[in-house]
């Protein structure tokens, strides 16, 4: 297959990314979000018993001291998409969106109560992801 010549729909990918949970970082969100409050811990991309990395003794005492206020969601809304970085609230804040069917799609990292706030349809995350951002005790 000559993959030069194939021909990529980025909205596309960034649709299905979206909706499998699955936040991509950009200049705009570099450094704004902690590993827990992307579930990359549900999603193996980071783990906290074993390797060397820049940034590691304060993400494992996050994990195991604190537990986030704020985590990853998937939700729905009209109106244009806002901009990855950008507040909906103090309590809400956009990683990633598209724009869908006249409204938009968007991973958000949020208090659960803020998102009922601001009346944004709270769409199902892979299962994957549907578990406690918390560390079991």
């Amino acid at each position: 297959t000559d993959f030069a010549a194939t021909e990529t729909d980025i909205a596309a990918w960034q649709l299905q990314a979206i909706e499998a949970g699955q936040a991509w970082i950009e200049t705009t969100t570099s450094q704004e979000f902690q590993p827990q409050e992307l579930r990359l811990h549900q999603r193996e991309g980071v783990h906290y018993d074993k390797g060397c990395y820049l940034g590691q003794e304060i993400i494992a005492r996050l994990w195991f001291k604190a537990k986030p206020k704020h985590w990853l969601h998937l939700v729905q809304g009209t109106g244009d998409a806002p901009a990855a970085a950008s507040k909906l609230n103090n309590d809400v804040e956009v990683v990633n969106s598209i724009a869908v069917n006249g409204g938009y799609k968007a991973l958000v990292v949020a208090k659960p109560a803020a998102l009922e706030e601001l009346g944004l349809q709270v769409l199902d995350l892979p299962e994957a992801l549907n578990g406690d951002v918390a560390r079991p005790q």
